[in-house]
């Protein structure tokens, strides 16, 4: 339905301009992503299962929970019991974090995009109770226009529908969206709604394995909102 609306609009819309940026959120605005790989590691033990690196990595790392549950559980989980087992990992998370920290650059990189008023949407696999933990913390919820979260779609990365969805609440072209990620299923999924990415290095510090974003960067002292815009010239 989504991608046959933005088919719809896309149609006859060839103006090539910087409409939204739209960000990850781990590993992207917060340095948290291997605290929660090495939670889900500890949970996925504790459940008495065992998965190689590469299993974690194609199976559940970047992945929604409400999609990972049930692969690791081999059945059908409610959404209740989707909440319980979250929080559960989530308190392994909290007891792992040292002090939360922000990647370098991103805050100032948010307020360059709030004074020239471009659209910022934030695209996470995260859950908003989390969501909502850390951007509380940092006091950085309001920077956003647009915040869409697992809950808020039914397929996660990478399946493009959570980068449309961001889009169309930003009244933006995908076309003309430029996003930030750090995971291979990110990449992905924005890439299959022919949105630009920029990927960091804070999780995958090959290079060679981000060949599929348009630029590659370490953190955000590395990128101007000019040369963003360089990529819809």
């Amino acid at each position: 339905m989504i991608v046959t609306e933005f088919s719809q609009i896309q149609k006859g819309y060839n103006i090539k301009v910087l409409e939204a940026i739209i960000l990850d959120f781990n590993g992207v605005v917060i340095s948290d992503e291997e605290y929660h790989r090495e939670s889900w590691r500890r949970f996925v033990k504790e459940l008495g299962i065992e998965l190689t690196e590469k299993e974690l990595q194609k199976n559940v790392f970047g992945k929604r929970e409400s999609e990972i549950f049930p692969f690791l559980l081999n059945r059908e989980v409610s959404e209740v019991e989707v909440e319980n087992l979250s929080a559960k990992r989530n308190k392994i998370v909290y007891e792992l974090e040292g002090k939360l920290l922000p990647v370098p650059g991103v805050e100032e990189f948010i307020r360059k995009v709030k004074r020239e008023k471009i659209p910022l949407g934030l695209a996470t696999n995260s859950r908003r109770s989390y969501l909502n933990h850390v951007l509380n913390e940092f006091q950085i919820e309001d920077a956003f226009d647009v915040i869409v979260t697992a809950e808020d779609v039914t397929i996660g990365k990478p399946d493009p529908q959570i980068y449309l969805k961001t889009a169309k609440l930003l009244h933006s072209n995908p076309k003309n969206c430029l996003v930030f990620e750090d995971s291979l299923h990110g990449i992905e999924a924005a890439k299959n709604t022919e949105m630009k990415v920029i990927a960091l290095t804070t999780t995958i510090k090959d290079k060679n394995l981000l060949i599929q974003a348009d630029r590659v960067i370490h953190n955000f002292y590395e990128v101007s909102l000019e040369e963003c815009k360089e990529f819809f010239k």
